[in-house]
């Protein structure tokens, strides 16, 4: 190994870094919490954001010419994979039954999800709940997974604590 390659900065992450909340009403609830704080059961799976929008739409002409269409969508789903016995279910459910007994308080909560390690940063607003999710009882305690809509999806992406030598033209 060369020195340059010994000195260059390795990339670290935990999931004990990354932070997500719910927002409804006015009143967050944090979903993670650090080690030292004690944890609400995340399993594996951890925190997914999905997109459900491609944002370009190539169309080929019958000459073979190709038009590309930048699609305005930033639509997604945002899956929260909880342990069987995490306290984050009952706070999920909670917030679930106080909302769908009613369309004025559906589809209006905010989450936001930020590691300051990598410096992600994500805010989903016009979250709605797709459903409640499955309730598996067997022989090993399983995963439960908190699935949202997503209105809008802004998400940037940090640099993982590593110089990138981009320049954002701005």
């Amino acid at each position: 190994m060369s020195i340059a390659a010994s000195n260059a900065a390795a990339g670290v992450y935990s999931f004990l870094d990354v932070m997500a909340s719910i927002t409804y009403a006015g009143v967050t609830n944090t979903l993670t919490a650090s080690a030292n704080a004690g944890s609400l059961g995340f399993s594996e799976e951890g925190i997914k954001v999905t997109r459900t929008v491609e944002k370009n739409v190539m169309t080929v002409g019958a000459d073979g010419a190709v038009m590309h269409s930048l699609r305005a969508g930033r639509q997604g789903r945002i899956t929260f994979s909880l342990l069987k016995t995490s306290p984050g279910n009952a706070i999920l459910n909670d917030l679930y039954n106080t909302q769908s007994v009613q369309s004025a308080r559906w589809g209006r909560n905010l989450i936001t999800i930020n590691n300051l390690n990598t410096g992600d940063n994500i805010t989903a607003a016009f979250c709605a709940f797709v459903k409640q999710p499955d309730n598996l009882n067997r022989g090993e305690g399983g995963v439960m997974d908190w699935e949202f809509d997503a209105g809008f999806i802004d998400e940037v992406l940090g640099n993982g604590g590593q110089p990138t030598g981009i320049q954002n033209p701005g």
